[in-house]
């Protein structure tokens, strides 16, 4: 466990506690024996009384070792025992056992008499503590039963596997507990009869929340849940209503659904200091909650789904695929703006969450069916938005640096037994999960990280990885993490210890696949130096050559005189998507092929200019048909070339195709423009946002207002007002 750090001077310690595996507890007024599974020395509990037990453990048994007790109240004549408790994570909760009474005999409990053949009902909780279990009777139970009809009597016949353990008794507006001989084992379904009238009605689940009408005794049996406590009532009802017409208390088919449709949403991130600005803007496109409640199987179902989501960087610095510099991309090691975004492949939702609740009486959580799905994801982890991201985190949350165990208390508590002032912790919430489907996730890494920021790893070790890395930082480039799918079994438990559970396993998925992610990582950038300079050198004469040839054709482009034909060539190269070898080869032919129509303007232009301006304008459109049907070819050719030099460089350079998708992957919108020192917070303007992205942030800090004057086509005039600046 972590040690408060303010205790520690800011140093980050640890401090390792052993606790008993297993401490019992006495939480009623009555004392009780306890006896642990296949031992025979039992165990006296006193009032309030707690006790520490320790049992053997094999080698190669579970982490978390578990064990079974039994226990009864100390009575004379004495009861039987109770079936197993058993104590382990997985049996959190609070379990009733119903402890029958030997035949013939009257139990006595303190100055009470139960009368005869009258069973005992207790409970047993199970709270597992930082790796403890925490076990407490007490007399009761959390599953009462009230009869409050003055017509009819009531009784509770708890069922084993549908054997009758035992006829309880309930008095008119009493609330008599009732149990269970084994609750805890795998067979037992909670289920009762009630018997009223001498008629039995069958209840087969006690948790889950119901209400019965009985129109022969004109009666109601209903559960429901009453505090932290599940009542099965018996209760009268009116038989004529109002208008002369029955009138049944139980409520008819229906269905209840809620619908939240959101097209998108966009979530700014501003940090006050160092300066005002505007750090992530996390998007969100088609977001949709539908919660659907149906009364006639008494279900809750939860729909979630979020289409695509893209966070981007906002911070200075940042370059997406509309200002990424194209023609020096293989040496420039940029940093994206797009730190995080789904792919979209198959017309996969990025979230798509399905929950169904079953209705319950009691304090479990039960959910018969759950699936996760979850697109592929594109993640850019570096220091450049990390750093400020946790320095933000530590503005808005002041008190997590003092997080952990207090110095004090670890003083006071060394050396003494556990059970020294032991208090029985609360109950955690429990989790019944019946089928749950975790889709198969993929993520894309790419990460850069001073490695002075890996505090973690011994000095040793970072010096290793300087040296191998050939820099300071610890990289991921284009590292693929895939984790499979999950088909989670029926699960029953406290439900930290099921999403613990959860994470534990994934962790160790992706451990499974660091192999992967070491041969894109940084550790193997020594043996890859030859290689990689030897692909970045071709692939950077192959791009210098086509530059020079794209650019050479663009000016003899305008030796034409053809002003269309300029902008129809350079919409063409701005269409063009060359990602390998042979994208190049099929673009450099449609040059050539665009190039041998330009021969045709020799007879073209002429006709063209006959048609315009008669023999003037014949004898001008055979100079530039002449001009034109000698220079598009040459023209074309250049392109071409230039077409299979980018081919050669997309395929020879290190851009694979998830590194060429994340650079073609623009920013959502510009960062946000915050006016006057203290960073006011306005609607997000494109204008705005484009002065700022052109002029900087130290040119537009303090800004009052922007008035604007004029436009002309893309071009606007505006006057910036400041109050402290002439």
């Amino acid at each position: 466990e972590d040690v408060n750090r303010v205790d520690m001077l800011g140093a980050e310690c640890q401090v390792m506690t052993l606790r008993p595996r297993l401490i019992l507890t006495n939480a009623s007024e009555h004392q009780i024996e306890v006896t642990p599974f296949q031992e025979n020395n039992n165990l006296i509990l006193g009032p309030g009384e707690s006790h520490e037990l320790h049992w053997a453990v094999r080698s190669g048994d579970e982490e978390a070792p578990s064990t079974s007790i039994y226990f009864r109240p100390v009575c004379h004549p004495p009861c039987q025992w109770s079936g197993a408790v058993v104590c382990s994570d997985a049996a959190a909760g609070s379990r009733p056992f119903l402890l029958l009474a030997t035949p013939g005999t009257r139990i006595d409990v303190g100055s009470r008499s139960l009368g005869f053949g009258i069973p005992q009902v207790w409970s047993a909780e199970v709270a597992p503590v930082r790796g403890s279990l925490a076990v407490s009777f007490r007399a009761g139970s959390v599953f009462a039963a009230v009869n409050r009809s003055v017509r009819v009597k009531m009784m509770v016949r708890p069922l084993d596997c549908d054997r009758a353990l035992a006829d309880i008794p309930v008095p008119h507006g009493q609330e008599v507990d009732y149990g269970w001989t084994r609750p805890f084992h795998v067979s037992q379904t909670y289920s009762v009869d009630a018997v009223i009238a001498g008629k039995k009605y069958h209840i087969d689940d006690v948790r889950r929340t119901r209400r019965r009408y009985v129109p022969s005794l004109r009666v109601v049996v209903a559960i429901s849940r009453v505090g932290t406590r599940t009542l099965l009532t018996v209760e009268d009802y009116e038989v004529i209503g109002q208008q002369g017409q029955q009138n049944r208390p139980e409520g008819g088919k229906s269905t209840m659904q809620v619908d939240l449709k959101l097209s998108r949403l966009g979530v700014s991130l501003i940090e006050e200091v160092p300066q005002p600005r505007e750090l992530l803007y996390v998007h969100l496109d088609l977001i949709r909650l539908e919660w659907r409640k149906v009364s006639e199987s008494d279900t809750k179902q939860l729909k979630f789904v979020i289409s695509d989501v893209q966070v981007d960087c906002q911070l200075p610095g940042r370059v997406d695929a509309e200002r990424l510099d194209r023609s020096l991309n293989v040496l420039r090691q940029d940093r994206p703006a797009v730190i995080l975004a789904n792919c979209g492949y198959g017309d996969r939702m990025f979230l798509k969450l399905l929950i169904e609740q079953g209705a319950t009486s009691s304090t479990d959580i039960m959910i018969p069916r759950a699936e996760i799905a979850v697109d592929q994801l594109d993640v850019a982890i570096d220091d450049g938005w990390v750093d400020p991201l946790a320095h933000f985190a530590s503005q808005c949350f002041p008190g997590s640096g003092s997080q952990g165990m207090p110095l004090r208390g670890i003083k006071e508590t060394a050396g003494s037994s556990a059970i020294q002032g032991y208090e029985s912790p609360p109950l955690p919430s429990v989790v019944q999960v019946e089928a749950l489907h975790i889709a198969p996730v993929r993520l894309t890494l790419w990460c850069g990280l001073k490695l002075r920021s890996a505090g973690f790893l011994p000095p040793v070790w970072r010096e290793a990885l300087r040296v191998l890395s050939f820099s300071d930082e610890l990289t991921l480039e284009d590292a693929t993490l895939s984790l499979p799918e999950r088909n989670v079994p029926l699960h029953r438990g406290s439900l930290k210890d099921f999403l613990r559970g959860l994470a534990s396993e994934y962790t160790m998925n992706l451990l499974n696949n660091a192999g992967v992610a070491l041969g894109k990582s940084s550790l193997l950038n020594l043996p890859r130096v030859p290689l990689r300079i030897g692909g970045q050198t071709v692939s950077f004469l192959t791009d210098t050559m086509g530059l020079v040839a794209g650019e050479a054709a663009s000016l003899m482009n305008h030796l034409t005189f053809d002003d269309e034909y300029v902008a129809r060539q350079r919409q063409i190269r701005s269409r063009k998507q060359i990602h390998g070898f042979a994208d190049g080869v099929h673009e450099a032919g449609r040059s050539l092929g665009q190039g041998i129509e330009g021969v045709l303007d020799v007879v073209k232009k002429p006709a063209e200019g006959w048609k315009a301006g008669g023999l003037e304008g014949a004898v001008v459109g055979v100079g530039k048909g002449v001009a034109s049907g000698f220079v598009k070819p040459i023209s074309n050719i250049g392109q071409a070339i230039s077409d299979v030099g980018a081919g050669i460089s997309a395929t020879v350079g290190p851009d694979t195709a998830n590194v060429q998708r994340r650079r073609a992957r623009p920013r959502l919108r510009l960062p946000r423009l915050l006016f006057s020192d203290g960073g006011a917070i306005r609607r997000w303007s494109e204008l705005e946002a484009e002065l700022l992205w052109q002029l900087g942030s130290q040119q537009m800090r303090g800004i009052q207002e922007i008035v604007f004057l004029a436009q002309e086509g893309h071009q606007c005039m505006v006057l910036l007002l400041y109050t402290c600046r002439l």
